[in-house]
């Protein structure tokens, strides 16, 4: 199907005291060892399970940690021993350009859910094609200077109002599936146009017997037509 695997995991936070992610850190060096010598463990651990994955993610929005340069260059090292693919981080798209170690990656990995509009602007179509307009010469920039190529490692939409403006929210509303689609098309459209950019993992598709789900939805009909139009042969 000329479609690629990447092996992307998750660190889950529920029960912990962090809202999400994103904020996982700690206060000492005793928790902070802790937290690198286990994470490091299990990841090496997924990694050596995934070999015939064409790519693999050593880590996913950890943004309070991308500082450890060190730590993070040995979770690296650790991975490349036992995994042959190409590697990524999956950083949130607005702290790709925080990260210090995409030089020992193979491509930067970005969550794409990139603000397209403000929340004053209407989201017609001319409006979202001039925030990915903005957004297109930015990663261009940015790809050109380290040179490294970008990979989306998640790119979606809601099915909500509000989705051009913040396409992270979960919120869901009535009537947001055309925009759902339009924002997908134009995301899409530039993946294939952008040279700076690799290609995208779309977020989320879920499996049969219940492909559709909550939020997120890209298995119903308008959304499976949007997606087989930008990505026919």
């Amino acid at each position: 199907l000329s479609l690629k695997v990447l092996i992307k995991p998750h660190l889950a936070y529920w029960g912990s005291p962090f809202s999400w992610r994103g904020e996982i850190a700690f206060e000492d060096d005793a928790s902070w060892n802790r937290f690198w010598s286990s994470y490091r463990d299990w990841i090496v651990a997924v990694a050596e399970v995934s070999k015939s994955a064409d790519a693999f993610a050593v880590g996913t929005e950890l943004e309070r940690t991308v500082d450890q340069h060190q730590a993070w260059s040995g979770v690296i090292r650790a991975v490349r021993e036992v995994y042959p693919g190409a590697l990524t981080y999956a950083a949130n798209w607005d702290g790709y350009e925080r990260v210090p170690f995409w030089g020992e990656l193979d491509a930067v990995g970005i969550q794409a859910y990139f603000p397209l509009v403000d929340g004053e602007t209407t989201a017609s179509e001319a409006a979202i094609r001039a925030g990915w307009a903005r957004w297109s010469q930015r990663l261009r920039d940015y790809s050109e200077r380290i040179g490294k190529r970008i990979v989306f490692t998640e790119l979606g939409y809601n099915h909500s109002q509000s989705t051009a403006a913040e396409p992270w929210s979960s919120r869901t509303d009535d009537g947001g599936e055309a925009l759902q689609a339009l924002c997908t098309k134009i995301a899409l459209e530039t993946v294939e146009s952008e040279p700076s950019l690799i290609g995208a993992f779309l977020w989320k598709w879920f499996p049969e017997p219940h492909p559709i789900g909550r939020n997120f939805r890209l298995a119903t009909p308008e959304m499976r037509r949007t997606i087989r139009q930008a990505w026919r042969p």
